[in-house]
């Protein structure tokens, strides 16, 4: 394992409590591959078209 560089000294104004918190949040909020569904039209799935077909079907395959 390589060892991580020395750190240059904080700014006056950021406590080492401050940055011990940065640390904290980023790590905590660390990005995150999210797949989404997406319609043939290009829209988000459910398109507006779908939400209005689905009940429309649902009622036909009822017998309504």
């Amino acid at each position: 394992m390589s060892e991580t560089p020395p750190q240059p000294p904080p700014p006056d104004f950021l406590s080492e409590e401050d940055l011990d918190d940065v640390r904290d949040v980023l790590s905590a909020h660390a990005p995150m591959r999210v797949a989404v569904a997406s319609c043939s039209c290009g829209q988000a799935y459910p398109c507006l078209d779908v939400q209005w077909a689905r009940p429309i079907k649902q009622v036909a395959e009822a017998g309504g």
